[in-house]
């Protein structure tokens, strides 16, 4: 099975619309595989632009650093005064 991580680097993409601000409108499910698709990597795009292929194994997602999950933690509890 094919994992995202043998796709290569992430390859973002740009925002055309100002409708799609929403995180949940940056995915759509794969017709063929029914997997959902993060339309802002676009190595998931061209990976579930071709007919016949499997969903992707999904892989852990990276552990952020402590400081960087305090620095997330400070500006949330800023933001939220």
């Amino acid at each position: 099975m094919t994992k995202l991580s043998d796709l290569g680097p992430p390859v973002p993409g740009v925002l055309n619309r100002d409708d799609l601000i929403r995180s949940d409108g940056h995915f759509y499910n794969c017709p063929n595989c029914g997997q959902r698709v993060d339309q802002r990597d676009l190595r998931q795009v061209f990976y579930h632009e071709g007919p016949g292929h499997e969903p992707l194994e999904p892989e852990p997602e990276p552990e952020q650093e402590p400081a960087a999950v305090a620095a997330t933690a400070e500006g949330s509890t800023e933001a939220g005064e």
